[in-house]
């Protein structure tokens, strides 16, 4: 049945479409080719019920895949229908390997996507971000480039793209940020060190930018520049981290190494995965051993489940001052989603005893908001503490952005 409902979505499409085009409307055709744009990777039907059902989709991934990128599905949200094919091997006996192309569609069956719009979580990562200053490395890079006898020139020609390269020739586009144009500048050297012999006839253009994205990314990276999702709120958190008086000792722990401290009282704790025969050790591992290195304050890179406990019970040991960021949609919205994290430890407390607790350890939280172009403080909220009768927090607005975006 939901195959033919989409069937029956598809061919009303089509209709209104060739409607439209009769009328001398070339509006919806224009919608549809920018619905291609965006889903090329998605057949032509696909695309029309994406389109028909969200004209606003940007990206879509069903249920569980969001849930491996660590976002989830909004309560209440309905999801796209689609046709997935129901694939089966050509050879039957024979093991399918994932690169094993002979495989073929028997048929199709109905399936859900929904668009990040109607999901939460974690920010996707953006692998051409970049924030931070290079300092000398762009002298450096461009002086190898100079040694390389590749010519290095700006032009606004090139626009929209922000570098090119043609055999012996990088141009940038001016007005770049000095990252960015660090970021480009080392993009298309890869270009020219790894793309410009032989090897650029077996390889697609694809493969080619990603190569030479994954290249820029890395020299970024170790240059010390902000790249991906760090450029958020590990951005805000180094900021803040520069107002923490030299004298106090600061244990920094993190999945991963991301936020830039320079204070010498700095102890840096990285959660690891099982490797070499080695155990793996993880953030609440290393929250509980965090009392051992007599901090002053405790900053927590991300928090996504029961380390959310751990941290409160810190908190509970005279560690004012402490610094941690969690994916919420409001201020309001981050208490909320700090207490389900607290949840998920397994501790069997009574709710209004955490809730309780939490209204007593933590003090502020800043709501960090994007915009396409920008990224700026929108609340700031003061807690007081939590209501038992209410069940609620009582807080107070410090701040909030009032005027219009453009």
């Amino acid at each position: 049945m939901k195959v033919e409902q989409a069937k029956q979505i598809v061919s009303k499409a089509i209709e209104e479409l060739s409607q439209a085009l009769e009328r001398g409307h070339s509006e919806t055709l224009r919608n549809y080719l920018a619905a291609i744009g965006r889903f090329h990777r998605y057949s032509l039907r696909n695309v029309m019920l994406i389109a028909s059902q969200n004209p606003t989709a940007t990206h879509v991934a069903g249920f569980h895949t969001w849930h491996k990128l660590g976002r989830f599905v909004k309560k209440g949200e309905k999801g796209i229908l689609i046709l997935a094919p129901i694939v089966r091997a050509k050879n039957q006996g024979a093991e399918q390997t994932e690169t094993d192309e002979s495989s073929t569609a028997v048929g199709f069956r109905a399936a859900y996507v929904f668009d990040i719009s109607q999901t939460d979580g974690q920010e996707l990562p953006e692998i051409g971000n970049v924030n931070g200053d290079p300092r000398e490395h762009r002298e450096r890079l461009g002086k190898f480039v100079t040694d390389q006898g590749i010519l290095l020139e700006y032009s606004e020609d090139i626009a929209p793209a922000r570098g090119t390269s043609a055999g012996g020739k990088i141009a940038l586009l001016p007005g770049q940020s000095p990252a960015e144009e660090f970021s480009t500048l080392a993009h298309e050297v890869a270009h020219e060190l790894m793309h410009r012999d032989e090897r650029r006839a077996s390889t697609s253009k694809r493969s080619r930018e990603t190569e030479a994205e994954a290249v820029a990314f890395v020299v970024c990276q170790a240059t010390g520049l902000e790249t991906g999702s760090a450029a958020r709120e590990t951005t805000l958190l180094n900021i803040l981290g520069k107002f923490i008086p030299p004298d106090e000792r600061i244990l920094l722990i993190e999945d991963t190494s991301e936020i830039q401290m320079s204070q010498d009282n700095l102890v840096r704790f990285e959660a690891r995965q099982p490797q070499n025969g080695l155990p793996a050790v993880s953030i609440r591992d290393l929250l509980k051993a965090a009392l051992r290195h007599r901090p002053d304050r405790i900053i927590l890179g991300e928090i996504r489940g029961g380390e959310a406990f751990d941290l409160l019970q810190l908190l509970n040991t005279g560690h004012s001052g402490s610094l941690s960021t969690v994916h919420a949609t409001s201020a309001k919205q981050g208490l909320a989603r700090f207490t389900s994290c607290v949840l998920q430890s397994g501790v069997e407390l009574p709710y209004r005893a955490i809730k309780s607790n939490i209204g007593d350890s933590l003090n502020v939280v800043v709501q960090l908001e994007r915009r396409p172009g920008r990224r700026f403080i929108s609340e700031v909220l003061e807690i007081h503490r939590y209501d038992p009768d209410a069940d609620e927090y009582e807080f107070s607005a410090i701040y909030q952005r009032q005027e219009e975006l453009r």
